[in-house]
């Protein structure tokens, strides 16, 4: 390695001109990057549930919605002035851009019908007329129309002091920051003392995401900001400090500049990717630096002491980073677009620092004096006092009767992340959007909706489909149709159930003069046919195609969590198999909550195999590397037993298992990787080097192990900050992301050292691991 880095170093002025120039194109590419938002992207497109349902998507409705509530706080919405202003809404609604006005749909709609019986016979016509009546008698018709036409708990509310109107976003990409200030507008402009507009859908979420991108970059330029004054007290070093961040930086533009030219935009969700190729590339730009404060004592010139530190750390830094790569890579098999998009976007950013902060970084500091005699030398600061301390302890759980104490605690928490992983929740946790906080505007409309209507905000589609045309005239089927609304009613958090059949019940009981006893299905095909086709006409054609070939059955929900769409989705494929058709078939799912559905089927099938992706990949690049099976496992089971109490924290502190948590996965086995090589390649060499095992352990505690602690505090404090975010997932991000920093540090530097002792040092050795160039 050494003659490696000797070539590197005869070259660097040609590198670095080199990167200079790469550095300028890819900056004005990374300038280019779009960051966009693409609902189609966060759906598994290649599930069963989505490719069941795309051939429906037209006719009844997809899972892009948004839901807007407006509520009197005094009067019911029976109110001519009120209905004047609620049909001026929705219009504005209907002209948003992004927003398909053919699918806005609310009781003043021209397409929301009523059935009437009287002296004249059949009539049909709107729940609301066009010119809106100022009489007492024109209202009360309204409101008798809002009642027959099935609108309340639907449409109305059950208080009928509010009143919903839907809407379709269009597929693709749409602007959703524009699509969000638009809503706003329409919400600030006709909301009062009595009004008040609340407004539900992913477009207000991705919106306000996008909204509230300048903020979460200030709030990654804060953590980095903590993250170098963290350092500096390391340090001891305004420039040694500076140096990895800046080359840090440098990888995260390379990436996005890469990103750029294989087309790929960057989702407002996945901003988090930027700043942990920033965190990573740090933590391997303190390795090289500590390395390199080392190498300043042996050596007089910054030269020789930069040289000898490429020359120690390249195979080291290149292999974790390698591993790095697999290990995103891995997520490029889920089906999911944003996902893949971000393992691709993070392995070109793991590739990319292997340029920045080795190469580049050891190049810099080549042109630098000595630092360990000029400005990294001085008084101990308190920060490396405590450090040392630290250090010093730990040393001491390496060996002896404590090493064996410390692999029974591991067993025991190794036992405790075992039994939370089985029991975690795959989904959300708790009710509400789970990207905001619970007291937000948009969780605070969610909660007044679910208040206020029956149905519910929250919505699974189940189509029943035949052979042939016709199949709603069925009896047979349409009794299924019913056993089924009933069983799955009865599921814990189904509000409400509704389908064409409701609506046949309710116009077969008008035609029979509003006799309740008639609220049944007829069983002679003609009359099935008359009434299922005034069921499908109009607005409630979202239950019905118009060749009478299709039905939809609508499953409101009382939340999205995880546990509630799964007993949905089990009792559902449970009857589906108890009770087939002949010529018809039902097929699960859409709304809302079959996308979630789709979407937590894949993350929970794709957790197992990516980790034992990870693990392999990760394992045989140490194989190679060390040349033996035992050092690969020493680095291994420490990564292993993170994995598995991260699942613990995860459940402790109420984060479920989705596309936001799911990558969070690989980069902690990422973080914990590259400490458990860098402490692993140093604790051999020092054994080489040392008289004893103790002595071995305590050089390298001092030197990578110190590296390694830093590295975790500073990373730690830096996404710790992400705690004072306006979006819960930033925070619930950063949180998680500290503890597995500091997780894999403990692991690193406590139970790795104690497996070596235990299984290498006091039993038989057999073997030994041995690497070149160390």
């Amino acid at each position: 390695m050494k003659q490696i880095a000797e070539t590197i170093f005869r070259l660097r002025i040609y590198l670095l001109m080199i990167f200079a120039l790469l550095t300028a194109f890819l900056a004005m590419q990374a300038s280019r990057l779009r960051v966009a938002t693409d609902f189609s992207k966060m759906v598994p497109q290649g599930h069963e549930y989505m490719e069941n349902y795309r051939p429906f998507r037209q006719l009844f409705g997809g899972g892009n919605q948004i839901r807007v509530s407006v509520s009197r706080s005094q009067k019911t919405i029976v109110d001519a002035e009120f209905l004047k202003k609620f049909r001026q809404i929705n219009e504005d609604v209907m002209f948003v851009k992004g927003i398909d006005r053919r699918t806005v749909r609310s009781m003043v709609s021209p397409e929301t019908l009523v059935v009437i019986i009287n002296e004249e016979g059949f009539n049909v016509g709107p729940v609301v007329p066009d010119i809106i009546p100022e009489t007492e008698e024109g209202l009360a018709q309204i409101e008798k129309n809002i009642a027959l036409a099935g609108l309340i708990g639907r449409m109305v509310s059950m208080d009928m002091r509010s009143a919903l109107i839907y809407a379709e976003i269009f597929e693709g990409e749409v602007d959703y920051l524009s699509v969000y200030r638009k809503l706003n507008e329409i919400r600030d402009k006709y909301s009062n003392e009595d009004i008040h507009i609340g407004i539900n859908g992913f477009a207000m979420v991705a919106g306000f995401v996008n909204d509230a991108l300048p903020k979460i970059v200030s709030l990654f330029g804060f953590s980095i900001l903590i993250t170098f004054l963290v350092l500096y007290s390391f340090f001891r070093s305004f420039r040694l400090a500076l140096l990895p961040l800046l080359c840090g930086g440098l990888s995260v533009l390379y990436a996005l500049g890469i990103t750029h030219l294989l087309g790929l935009s960057l989702d407002p969700m996945t901003t988090i990717i930027p700043f942990l190729i920033c965190a990573i590339a740090t933590s391997h730009g303190i390795q090289m630096v500590n390395r390199y404060l080392e190498e300043c004592v042996v050596h007089a010139q910054g030269y020789d002491a930069a040289l000898h530190a490429l020359a120690g750390l390249l195979i080291p830094g290149t292999v974790a980073l390698v591993t790095d790569v697999l290990g995103f890579l891995t997520i490029l098999f889920i089906p999911i677009g944003v996902i893949r998009e971000l393992a691709l976007t993070a392995s070109i950013g793991m590739a990319c620092i292997v340029v920045t902060n080795i190469l580049v970084l050891t190049l810099i500091l080549s042109f630098f004096p000595n630092l360990r005699h000029t400005e990294a030398e001085g008084p101990e600061t308190k920060a490396v006092g405590y450090g040392k301390r630290i250090l010093s302890y730990v040393g001491g759980l390496s060996h002896g009767r404590k090493a064996y104490w410390v692999l029974g605690l591991s067993l025991v928490l190794l036992l405790i992340g075992m039994f939370s992983s089985f029991r975690m929740t795959i989904g959300d946790v708790n009710p509400g959007e789970p990207l905001l906080w619970k007291n937000s505007v948009y969780n605070r409309d969610a909660a007044e909706m679910m208040k206020d209507y029956m149905f519910g905000i929250d919505s699974l589609s189940v189509v029943v489909t035949g052979d042939e045309p016709g199949v709603c005239k069925r009896y047979d089927v349409l009794r299924t149709m019913e056993k089924y609304e009933w069983e799955i009613g009865n599921v814990p958090g189904v509000t409400v159930v509704v389908s064409g059949i409701l609506l046949a019940k309710m116009i077969n009981e008008t035609f029979h003069e509003g006799d309740i006893r008639w609220r049944a299905l007829p069983r002679s095909e003609r009359d099935l046919g008359f009434i299922m086709g005034y069921a499908g006409s109009g607005e409630d054609s979202v239950f019905m195609n118009m060749g009478c070939q299709s039905m939809n059955i609508m499953v409101y929900l009382l939340d999205h969590k995880g546990d509630t769409i799964r007993r949905v989705i089990q009792k559902s494929k449970e009857f589906i198999a108890e009770h087939p058709m002949n010529g018809a078939r039902m097929l699960l799912a859409g709304g809302n909550a079959g996308v979630m559905a789709a979407t937590n089927e894949v993350v929970g099938a794709s957790q197992l195999p990516m980790l034992l992706l990870i693990y392999s990949s990760v394992f045989l690049m140490c194989v190679l590397v060390f040349r033996c099976i035992r050092g690969p496992l020493f680095i291994l089971l420490p990564l292993f037993l993170v994995s598995l109490v991260a699942t613990a924290f995860m459940r402790a502190v109420g984060l479920g298992l989705n596309v936001n948590t799911l990558p969070v996965a690989a980069l902690g086995v990422g973080i914990g990787v590259d400490y458990g090589i860098y402490f692993y390649a140093r604790l051999r060499r020092e054994r080489e080097r040392q008289d004893t095992f103790l002595d071995a352990v305590a050089v390298t505690l001092e030197t990578t192990g110190a590296a390694v602690l830093y590295t975790a505090l500073t990373l730690s404090a830096g996404v710790l900050t992400w705690l004072l975010s306006d979006l819960k997932f930033q925070a619930d991000m950063g949180l998680l992301l500290g503890f597995i920093f500091l997780a894999n540090m403990v692991g690193a530097l406590i139970l790795l050292p104690a497996l070596v002792y235990v299984f290498d040092v006091k039993g038989k050795k057999g073997e030994e691991c041995r690497y070149r160039a160390m």
